[in-house]
């Protein structure tokens, strides 16, 4: 029973159930919250289909604008929506003859009367609209009664310009008027406390008798000083009635700024905001027009100027959308049914929310009880283990968690007419937090919530360093410690030698007397210095023992303190090392002395033994027996002689008794040398021999002589001991001034030992003995690789048998 409880399936249907019960109870809470700002269901739906008949509205004038004349009718038949639709030059919907068939574009019906909805629309302001999905329509995003709100047209405006010639401030529009500002404000500083002045534009005539403009200070009637522009900081501009004239500018004209209030534009892409900065362009000349800003301008803060129209003629056209529902929607399957499915589900919600809200939080106890019974238990164990979601940081799980919950309110409220998509938001929202609560749960139930944490983290990466740094800094101490318990003689010498020094100084410093004190001053130099020579005898005495020189012993009779005991300490050592090497070396010429006079000595009878066997076997003995010994003795003495060949061979090559003529030499030629000599034998034990060389030659510096043996003992080894069938690599790779050379190959029997083994003297791969061979051949070849200033090493991985030759 207990392990059905804890099936997968089964706590994966618990897990979605208790998401949509949590998921279900928010829904209704916010459904609840948002229903109540509403006096009933009714006046929601009335909102809504406000917003709907406005978005329909406002699509098909767009699309009659666009040039489609059957945009009134096609809206009206596929949709619930009856309107009729007027176009007039009038600012205002009273004023508009709804009765005149000549103002009338188009109507569904014969006549509407009580419209639900009266929308109004500028024709010139219409732009791109799309209505692409219920959720906009329903939350009257495209709404926008945008008609007859003033009589005035309107420009922006591009720029605000100085002129040279003239010395004006003009106000730029974009469709190529200039206008001269009344007023400007001219300043040293970034606020109006260090204005200079405040200069009107008055109309002067000219020793001709010609009108023109120019700038006065208001109050002293001093002109505007055109000269000391360059240094003027700061220039506003305003318009008769005393409004700020604002204007932004592209980055592309930066250059021809010239006067600015905040120069941190600079710091900005694109378009430079309009109510941020002032930026005036000086110019040459603007143009001959010397027409003043009107007084009837108006001059909003984003840099719009409205004006009145001259004419009626010159107003533009506006459509008035008189928009009725009928009593009952057909199902025409357009934003109206649409929105009243949704209507539908919040009105049902509304109206059984006690019962939903039992139903959810007993579904949501019951399955999270359930859940957090067999969190983090397996089907066939009681024991808990974590998931890998488990293991996660928990700070980081908690914030993905916190941000999906702050999400659903907001979302909740602002999407509350896209019902399905705040349903799924909430249902993603509490699936997280569910999960959350429920790792949180076995973290602790394991035990290890602690050690899954981000401060956990944090400490463990920063504990190895401070343990170093602890390390660093208590080692010193430790070790002085260590050497004042190891030393307690020396320091206590120490610290009395130190002690009266103080004491002297103290006595030169209590009787005022400076020559005293440099006396002692002296004394202090002269011990230094002789401590310094004497560690240097000492230094230079255990340099040369380092470097093998024991003919020159410390000289202690000269030597004080510890200093002399230390001298006879490093004597000793070198009298030692001196009878070690001494008797090492007596011991290395006894064996090379015994290994020759018994090769020589068994030499003698093994070539009488050799010679007689061959003197037999060229004679006519019939007796196959015989013949039989024979062949056993010639092959048993020939081994036998190789045996005692290599024995004096390897001596020779670890004693360094062997002559070695390095030279130059293409490694490549002999070795494939090597390898002729080798194939027939290759051939016969089935090996296939694989040279890799990609650069030819490769030269290296050897001895001709011992590098062939080299070659020729890895090569031997290889036939005896590969494993038949299979292949033989052997690669050279060039180096700056040599090469290096590997031999691979796989063994026939388990190499049960290690590399190092291997090359020891009568160390055979082949632990039974059943091939020939004396196991000196890897030896012979690593003492001769030394003797050329070459390294061999030997390397064994299970099977693989790998020998690397560096020159």
């Amino acid at each position: 029973m207990k392990k059905i409880s804890r099936n997968l399936w089964l706590k994966l249907a618990a897990f979605i159930v208790c998401s949509v019960m949590a998921a279900g109870l928010v829904v209704t809470t916010l459904v609840a919250v948002y229903t109540n700002n509403y006096e009933s269901t009714a006046q929601l739906r009335d909102e809504i289909h406000a917003n709907i008949a406005g978005a329909y509205s406002r699509q098909m004038v767009y699309n009659y604008e666009s040039g489609d004349d059957n945009a009134f009718s096609q809206m009206t038949n596929d949709t619930n929506l009856q309107a009729a639709v007027v176009k007039s030059n009038e600012t205002s919907e009273d004023k508009v003859d709804v009765k005149s068939d000549a103002a009338k574009v188009y109507s569904s019906v014969d006549k509407i009367s009580n419209p639900d909805y009266i929308f109004s629309y500028k024709a010139e302001n219409l732009k791109w609209n799309r209505l692409s999905n219920l959720w906009d329509a329903m939350s009257g995003s495209y709404e926008e009664s945008d008609a007859a709100s003033s009589d005035m047209n309107s420009e922006r405006i591009s720029s605000i310009m100085y002129s040279k010639t003239n010395g004006l401030f003009y106000l730029c529009l974009n469709d190529g008027t200039a206008y001269v500002i009344p007023k400007v404000r001219v300043m040293t500083g970034s606020n109006d406390n260090s204005s200079l002045g405040l200069y009107k534009v008055v109309e002067k005539t000219d020793e001709n008798g010609n009108k023109y403009f120019a700038y006065e200070e208001m109050f002293t009637g001093q002109p505007l000083d055109i000269s000391g522009f360059a240094e003027w900081k700061n220039v506003k501009c305003y318009d008769e009635k005393g409004n700020h004239i604002k204007c932004g500018m592209n980055l592309e004209d930066k250059d021809n700024s010239g006067f600015e209030s905040d120069g941190s534009y600079y710091d900005y892409d694109e378009d430079v905001y309009y109510d941020r900065y002032e930026i005036i362009k000086v110019v040459e000349q603007v143009n001959e027009s010397y027409e003043l800003l009107p007084d009837t301008f108006k001059i909003s803060d984003n840099g719009i100027v409205y004006y009145p129209y001259t004419s009626t003629e010159d107003k533009p056209g506006y459509y008035y959308v008189y928009a009725k529902l009928p009593e009952q929607l057909q199902e025409k399957g357009d934003y109206f049914n649409q929105a009243d499915s949704v209507l539908d589900i919040m009105e049902f919600t509304e109206t059984h929310l006690s019962v939903l809200f039992v139903v959810f939080i007993l579904g949501f106890v019951i399955t999270a009880g359930y859940l957090l019974t067999v969190a983090g238990k397996r089907e066939d164990s009681e024991e808990i283990k974590l998931r890998l979601y488990d293991r996660l940081p928990y700070g980081v799980m908690l914030g993905v968690t916190m941000l999906a919950d702050f999400m659903v309110f907001p979302a909740g409220f602002l999407l509350i007419k896209q019902l399905p998509v705040v349903a799924l938001i909430c249902l993603a929202a509490t699936m997280v937090s569910l999960e959350a609560i429920l790792s949180t749960y076995v973290r602790i139930r394991a035990h290890e919530f602690w050690k899954h944490t981000l401060c956990y983290y944090v400490v463990r990466f920063f504990l190895k360093p401070v343990k170093k740094l602890c390390r660093m800094v208590f080692a010193p101490i430790r070790y002085g410690f260590a050497w004042i318990e190891r030393n307690v003689p020396l320091f206590l010498i120490s610290m009395l030698a130190f002690g009266f020094i103080c004491l002297l100084e103290l006595i030169g410093f209590g009787i005022g007397s400076i020559g005293f004190i440099f006396i002692i001053k002296l004394i202090e130099l002269a011990l230094l210095i002789a401590f310094i020579m004497q560690y240097d005898r000492i230094r230079c005495a255990a340099k040369a023992i380092a470097n093998g020189d024991f003919s020159q012993p410390v000289d202690t009779s000269r030597l004080m303190l510890f200093f002399r005991k230390h001298g006879e300490d490093l004597n000793n050592v070198s009298n030692g090392i001196e009878a070690a090497v001494s008797e090492k070396m007596k011991s290395e010429r006894f064996r090379t002395e015994l290994i020759t006079n018994v090769s020589h000595d068994i030499k003698t009878p093994l070539t009488s033994i050799i010679n007689y066997v061959d003197l037999l076997q060229k004679e006519d003995i019939d007796n196959e027996k015989v013949r039989e010994y024979l062949d056993v003795l010639d092959r048993q003495s020939s081994r036998l002689k190789k045996l005692i060949q290599d024995l004096l061979e390897a001596s020779k090559a670890s004693t360094g008794s062997i002559n070695v003529e390095l030279e130059e030499l293409d490694a490549a030629v002999m070795l494939s040398q090597v390898a002729g000599e080798y194939k027939e034998k290759f051939e016969k034990n089935n090996l296939d021999l694989i040279i890799k060389n990609d650069v030819t030659p490769v030269m290296i510096q050897a001895d001709g002589r011992h590098l062939w043996r080299v070659f020729d003992n890895l090569m031997n080894n290889i036939n005896k001991y590969a494993q038949p069938g299979t292949r033989v690599y052997i690669d050279i790779i060039p180096k700056d001034s040599g090469a290096i050379i590997t031999f691979k190959n796989v063994s026939a029997t388990p190499l049960n030992i290690s590399s190092d083994e291997l090359k020891e003297r009568f160390v055979r791969g082949d632990s039974s003995r059943n091939t020939e061979g004396s196991g000196l051949g890897l030896s012979i070849a690593e003492s001769l690789m030394k003797l050329m200033n070459g390294t061999l090493e030997l390397t064994v991985d299970g099977d693989l048998f790998k020998v690397t030759l560096e020159f």
